[in-house]
């Protein structure tokens, strides 16, 4: 009987979320997944980081590549910017080194 294993529904609900949940798979989440992730548990502030312009719709964009679910690891970016930053390795770089100071690898590909 699974219903004894809670207090209540509420509380099911509750554990069953991310890491909890058995259907979870992390890190091995799709694009979609990981961008769906990002909007539900982070409220955008609708503010460009880069160019600072208040746009009515703002992207997550994210910095490593790798997706991660950490808020360090994405940056709210107007479409226009966020076209920018996803066109070349280049131009890449150059934003990520405004963002977090650090200087970006290249990467191939």
């Amino acid at each position: 009987m699974r219903a004894e294993l809670f207090c209540s529904r509420d509380c099911s609900f509750a554990y069953k979320t991310n890491e909890n949940h058995p259907q979870w798979i992390g890190e091995s989440a799709s694009y979609s997944a990981a961008h769906k992730w990002m909007a539900k548990n982070f409220k955008k502030a609708n503010s460009c980081v880069n160019c600072g312009g208040n746009q009515p719709r703002t992207e997550w964009a994210n910095i490593s590549s790798k997706y991660k679910r950490t808020f360090s690891d994405w940056v709210e970016l107007c479409s226009s910017c966020h076209r920018f930053f996803d066109r070349n390795a280049e131009s890449r770089a150059v934003m990520i080194e405004k963002f977090t100071g650090q200087k970006a690898e290249l990467l191939n590909g």
